[in-house]
């Protein structure tokens, strides 16, 4: 048991105030033991008030700490809410461009066909102009294609996995957009 709170117990307090007694005397001691105990006050009271400080400004740190993470908080969603609407943008631009170019390959294609054909070619888009370097007759369009097509590999080429192999038929591909994780 340690009643002063200083890391000595009972029987050592005691020898300590026999010890006293006989080094002061019955006159001093008194005096001595009104002056310790108003020091182990004193220093009771700047414990007290070292610790009300420490504990006050870790208070505001705390606070100002709570402050820092709602806005960080608030930060990150409003980032997470623009990068969703991007992405969202982004698909929509993918698709547009994707349909536009495979269209624009498709007529690019069928009017190539028919200039080598001799035909006339098939109505371009808007704003789009082909004309046939040579007009040639109706009757002369041809709809079969020029050269057999080739036969198929035998087995699929072994890919990494996510990665796409375009083949010849395809045409040209734009790059996929993958929005980060």
């Amino acid at each position: 048991m340690d009643p002063l709170g200083i890391g000595i117990g009972g029987t050592q307090i005691i020898v300590v105030l026999i010890v006293a007694f006989f080094v002061l005397g019955p006159e001093r001691l008194p005096e001595v033991a009104r002056q310790i105990a108003r020091g182990v006050r004193t220093l009771r009271n700047y414990a007290a008030d070292v610790q009300g400080q420490f504990e006050g400004e870790i208070g505001d740190l705390r606070d100002q700490f709570g402050d820092i993470q709602r806005d960080l908080n608030s930060t990150q969603q409003s980032l997470r809410s623009g990068l969703s609407d991007l992405d969202s943008s982004l698909r929509s631009v993918h698709g547009e461009v994707n349909s536009t170019v495979s269209g624009s390959i498709v007529s690019f294609e069928a009017a190539r066909e028919a200039r080598q054909g001799g035909g006339e070619p098939p109505v371009a888009p808007e704003n789009l102009s082909v004309e046939p370097e040579s007009p040639a007759p109706a009757s002369t369009f041809n709809y079969a294609p020029d050269r057999p097509a080739a036969p198929g590999p035998i087995a699929a080429p072994i890919t990494p996995s996510g990665l796409s192999v375009p083949s010849a038929t395809d045409g040209p591909r734009l790059p996929e957009y993958r929005p980060p994780a």
